[in-house]
């Protein structure tokens, strides 16, 4: 039974109860159901994780580099995906190109936009492509949950007449203009172009014999992969409960990056168990049955090489590739896994590539500091606050001091979270000029810990 509410004069009342299928049941009643935004402490506590994460992140090209090196991950995997099966022509000339890839999503990503909102205007492709992307449940824009909406109130206010209000918004629209460039301009075209490429040879090795439901669930696993890779989640496939998502949305720096990178990489491990390791059988024909399907009950599941397996394959691949050739650079030779992903200078400091790679490392090495890394910066800079220690392990607080002092040494700590980790060495003189840029555009100092292993 699913139960639609609507609000009448600030309150909740019952529109309409609908009888169906359990599972039908279920998604609608996740969908519907009325979360904890409601509630204006929850509002308030969610828009200053927001905006605190937001100025962390921004005035940067992190994630211009992040998902430029993602599309040319995407790229190399859609290679392997096509050599696997069957077209090994196919799959080396994506392999050959993949360094154009972040080019070549955004010029078909462009056309594809034009596409969505003005039909017919691109051509039959470019329409096919979109049809594809509405099938598959994709978005051309980023999703209403990622939106502060802080510039668009604030040109309000001012049209208003109401100037101090309006003022008093510019500095947090500044940060978020500062973001739009990079998260509601490229990353939808790149993920547009990565998910055209999937589709159409996911379409062209099912043949026009393939049933529309077929169809389907190729379109949507080809989205759901793109969604996890490059961020931007469309939350509206997952018909999660809407108080199980809030509260992830603020003890979560991003949940959606977060959420993706793990249903990628661990979906990987399990498609290549289910591949590798399947129910005891004399021969692989037997195991495999028809069509490549076992029948498991009353089900029948999918075992092939996927999308996600292709991209775990990939992103060591490249990652290990620019690593290389990073190290020929410095005059460098890679002789382990750590040299290849952890990237050392020509003064000895390692730096981490901005991709997913690094999280894996990190989750092998120390998954509890990876968690507190990824949760929501207002819950970190709590964190840090009641223990006294800051990210680096140094002191906050001197506890000899009187009180005032304290809090005022607490202070300086919670202003300095407000300032973009880009921007955190640009003043220090004892700090390099790469040392200043390279955070920049995405490359971070390697953990301490890295050193320590073999």
């Amino acid at each position: 039974m699913a139960t639609v509410r609507q609000f009448k004069d600030g309150k909740p009342e019952v529109a309409g109860i609908y009888h169906g299928p359990a599972p039908l049941v279920s998604l609608i009643n996740n969908h519907l159901s009325p979360g904890l935004s409601k509630w204006t402490s929850y509002r308030l506590i969610r828009s200053m994780g927001n905006f605190l994460n937001q100025v962390q992140l921004g005035f940067s090209a992190f994630h211009l580099t992040f998902v430029s090196t993602d599309a040319v991950i995407s790229r190399a995997a859609l290679g392997i995906y096509q050599g696997v099966h069957g077209s090994p022509m196919k799959g080396l000339t994506s392999i050959v190109t993949s360094p154009a890839a972040p080019f070549l999503n955004m010029a078909r990503g462009t056309k594809m936009l034009k596409e969505w909102y003005k039909p017919g205007t691109q051509g039959e492709n470019v329409a096919a492509q979109v049809d594809a992307m509405i099938r598959a449940g994709g978005r051309a824009r980023m999703d209403s949950v990622y939106r502060t909406k802080i510039v668009e109130r604030m040109l309000t206010e001012f049209r208003k007449g109401n100037y101090v209000g309006a003022t008093m918004r510019v500095p947090f629209a500044a940060v978020e203009a500062s973001m739009k460039p990079v998260m509601e301009w490229a990353v939808p075209r790149m993920k547009m172009g990565a998910f055209a490429d999937m589709a159409r040879y996911d379409l062209e090795r099912l043949g026009p014999d393939a049933s529309t439901a077929e169809q389907q669930q190729a379109l949507a696993r080809a989205w759901d992969s793109v969604d996890n890779r490059m961020g931007q989640l469309v939350y509206d496939n997952l018909f999660w409960d809407k108080t199980a998502k809030d509260v992830l949305m603020v003890t979560n720096r991003s949940t959606g990056w977060n959420l993706g990178s793990w249903r990628e990489l661990g979906g990987a491990a399990v498609d290549t168990k289910r591949l590798i390791l399947p129910p005891k059988t004399k021969t692989l024909e037997t195991r495999l049955g028809v069509n490549g399907y076992e029948k498991t009950g009353n089900s029948r599941e999918k075992r092939e090489f996927t999308h996600r397996m292709a991209y775990a394959m990939a992103l060591t691949f490249v990652t290990g590739m620019l690593g290389a050739m990073w190290a020929y650079a410095h005059g460098r030779k890679v002789e382990s896994a750590k040299d290849a992903f952890y990237l050392e200078d020509s003064d000895g400091q390692r730096w981490s590539l901005p991709t997913y790679l690094k999280d894996v490392y990190h989750a092998k090495h120390d998954a509890y500091g990876m968690a507190v890394g990824k949760a929501s910066p207002l819950i970190t800079l709590t964190l840090e606050e009641l223990s006294n220690k800051d990210h680096f392990g140094r002191h906050i607080r001197n506890k000899d001091d009187d009180a005032l002092d304290q809090l005022l040494q607490s202070g300086v700590h919670i202003g300095k979270s407000f300032v973009p980790f880009s921007a955190r060495n640009l003043f220090d003189e004892n700090k390099s000029f790469k040392e200043k840029a390279l955070p920049f555009v995405g490359f971070t100092p390697a953990p301490k810990w890295i050193d320590e292993e073999d």
